[in-house]
């Protein structure tokens, strides 16, 4: 079940980064090895937790930051 899991994860982390390379180019834009880490991790959360869409990771920080100190 974890293996699963972790390659679905992997794989939606993997896909996530090759859709951003892909809105890159399409927009003449370079992505920095910062964006491509940032793409892997929304798209390896994403696919963790089975969501069919990524959301942006540090709107997931802020959001999980505003539970806390309530």
């Amino acid at each position: 079940m974890l293996s699963w899991k972790l390659m679905n994860a992997t794989e939606r982390a993997c896909r996530n980064v090759c859709e951003g390379e892909e809105v890159a180019f399409h927009y003449n834009d370079t992505l920095s090895r910062f964006d491509r880490l940032r793409l892997w991790t929304e798209g390896f959360i994403a696919g963790w937790l089975q969501e069919e869409e990524c959301r942006p990771l540090l709107g997931q920080i802020n959001r999980f930051w505003r539970r806390k100190s309530r």
